[in-house]
């Protein structure tokens, strides 16, 4: 499980590095790509889903990295605001 776990870490993190250098070489399509974001209630809790699963690789890998505590509150951050997200009405 910790390798699934990192998996998903370690990938989310690289999605993340590739949209923030894409955002200087190519802001405008990145740009449509964020504003379709929560277009939906659908795309919404897809997104929120996604942000469980990451929060909760989070929450399991941190025990396998430096600086476990400052993970798993990040890691837990995550998933409270994911699920008040989903709780709260959408738009």
């Amino acid at each position: 499980m910790i390798f699934f776990s990192g998996l998903i870490v370690y990938l989310f993190a690289l999605f993340l590095m590739v949209m923030g250098i894409l955002c200087f070489i190519r802001p405008v399509p990145i740009q449509h790509f964020f504003d379709l974001f929560a277009a939906t209630k659908k795309a919404h809790l897809i997104e929120q889903a996604i942000r469980l699963v990451v929060g909760f690789s989070l929450i399991h890998f941190a025990s396998v990295i430096n600086y476990t505590w400052f993970f798993q509150v990040f890691g837990w951050l995550i998933v409270i605001t994911s699920l008040l997200l989903i709780v709260l009405p959408w738009q």
